[in-house]
């Protein structure tokens, strides 16, 4: 269950501080609760889910700026203003609810980020920041919401700030980030407050964030605060953190940069696929208490329950990807039974020294970076 902050029950603002630090010790994410002007808010926000139009005017998407419009499939587009140095919210959006709720979310969240701040560093009594509002539009009227699936953020800001706490997946407080495990918000009379990666650096990595999940057809328009992006450091990290989230814009404008991100990723996949595999080996050989050796299957062994772990399809083509990156990391023959398979032989002798350790996932990371 989220944590809430119930305004009603504040006194004044010098109380918000210790009860934002309470909250972020334990909690990435915060509902906030009897906020001034909720049911103006709401009515706003309804207008924009039921008009189906791009805004008029808004030119398409600028790689320089990240402002514009931006198709991304046949029945969803993406609207997004940015805005740098603490710039008046009258100079972005065009659409009218748009603008009123920038001018209802902006000040709120410039007070919650700068509190958010102060929990961690108390000598900056007033960071420089800058905004992104994005408005998710179904451009067609009828469209099938079953194909519209959720989109997932990663933001490198310091605050999300989410004008309904509806349409939104969060991973739960107990739940690794690696997890495919969820946990619904539907609590429309509240906003829902999230952290970004720049929460984390500026804590000194004490407080952890992890990713959140909206459904752009209910959850169709959030804002989220960063710090100044003249800052070079923080420009570079919210370009990544744009090209991962609009691949066809990063392809477009930054392609360099597009296919490195996609390789780290591979990377990492690849990583991870091998400690999956190292523990899926592990069980089977505990599993087969046999003084010779042991061949485990990659095809009906191995791939189907890593797979499994892992929460999606893992093809014997991924697990020689992953052979490549450190040829020496397996003992491999033919499967004598199907020419179309191969076997890892896992030798008896000090089998769970040899099969699961970190001296290896190591090994295996400092392959696959030197690679």
């Amino acid at each position: 269950m989220l944590p809430v902050i119930d305004l009603d029950q504040v006194a004044g603002e010098g109380d918000l501080l210790p009860l934002v630090n309470q909250v972020l010790l334990r909690s990435d994410t915060f509902l906030l609760k009897n906020y001034a002007n909720s049911e103006s808010l709401g009515r706003w926000i309804e207008l924009l889910r039921e008009d189906h139009q791009i805004t008029p005017g808004v030119p398409e998407f600028d790689g320089g700026t990240f402002t514009g419009v931006l198709p991304l499939d046949d029945q969803l587009s993406v609207e997004q203003y940015v805005n740098d140095e603490n710039l008046s919210a009258s100079t972005s959006p065009s659409n009218v609810n748009c603008q009123h709720i920038l001018n209802n979310l902006w000040p709120m969240g410039q007070f919650f980020t700068q509190t958010a701040v102060n929990c961690y560093d108390k000598n900056n009594e007033s960071a420089r920041l800058a905004s992104k509002l994005t408005r998710y539009v179904q451009t067609v009227p009828d469209g099938d919401e079953a194909s519209t699936h959720s989109i997932t953020i990663n933001s490198s800001g310091l605050l999300s700030f989410f004008p309904q706490a509806t349409g939104i997946r969060v991973k739960p407080m107990t739940a690794s980030i690696d997890d495919n495990v969820w946990e619904t918000i539907d609590e429309p009379d509240c906003i829902l407050v999230h952290t970004g990666s720049a929460v984390h650096e500026l804590s000194g990595g004490t407080h952890s964030t992890t990713p959140i999940q909206i459904n752009p057809l209910i959850c169709s328009i959030y804002l989220t605060i960063y710090p100044s992006l003249q800052d070079n450091n923080v420009m570079q990290t919210f370009m990544r953190e744009q090209i991962v989230e609009f691949p066809t814009m990063g392809q477009k404008f930054y392609p360099q940069e597009y296919n490195r991100i996609l390789l780290n990723q591979e990377v990492k996949n690849l990583i991870k696929l091998f400690h999956s595999c190292e523990t899926i080996l592990s069980l089977y050989s505990v599993q087969r208490p046999t003084n010779g050796q042991i061949n485990a299957s990659i095809q009906t062994t191995v791939l189907p329950q890593v797979s499994t772990m892992l929460g999606y399809k893992i093809s014997f083509q991924q697990f020689l990807k992953m052979m490549t990156l450190w040829p020496q990391c397996y003992e491999m023959e033919y499967n004598r039974m199907d020419e179309d398979d191969l076997v890892i032989i896992i030798p008896r002798n000090n089998k769970l020294i040899s099969m699961v350790n970190d001296s290896r996932k190591l090994s295996y990371r400092k392959h696959a970076l030197a690679w």
